[in-house]
């Protein structure tokens, strides 16, 4: 009896913090895979996932450095920008985009500065329209499609 109850408490604590629960999902721009943009889930008791889409729109996400999003209702925020005259233009910037924007902004050139390659009503919580509900069951029961338009 003391073994069950033990291996219960320990199962429950893991890692500390709440109790997370793996998803996935695709982002798609029009109908296409959004690759590189990052996503922000926000739920109702203050937690925060994030997770960042693959060449093929597929995201997983992650919550205080744990795989998965803990379980209720989430608002969703979606950015992905882009930086005009910077090489790559989305993605992790190299040492010398980032001093090459930082010269161009202080010089009062806005060609450096980013820009929001979907609609920026997806960049806030309350305007973007998206919202997800993570269950019990992990993948199989939390698959999510978010379709961005313009």
């Amino acid at each position: 009896m003391m073994i069950g109850v033990l291996s219960l408490l320990v199962a429950g604590c893991g890692e500390g913090g709440p109790a997370l629960v793996e998803i996935e999902g695709t982002v798609t721009h029009n109908g296409s895979p959004l690759a590189d943009a990052d996503l922000t889930i926000v739920f109702n008791d203050g937690l925060t996932s994030t997770g960042r889409t693959g060449a093929d729109g597929k995201f997983t996400t992650m919550t205080n450095g744990r795989p998965g999003s803990p379980l209720g209702t989430g608002k969703v925020t979606i950015t992905k920008q882009k930086v005009a005259g910077v090489a790559g233009g989305s993605g992790p910037m190299k040492p010398e985009d980032m001093a090459k924007m930082a010269a161009a902004s202080m010089a009062g050139g806005p060609g450096a500065m980013p820009k929001s390659e979907i609609p920026e009503k997806y960049m806030n919580p309350t305007t973007s329209g998206l919202t997800i509900e993570v269950v019990a069951g992990g993948k199989s029961k939390n698959n999510f499609t978010l379709a961005l338009t313009d």
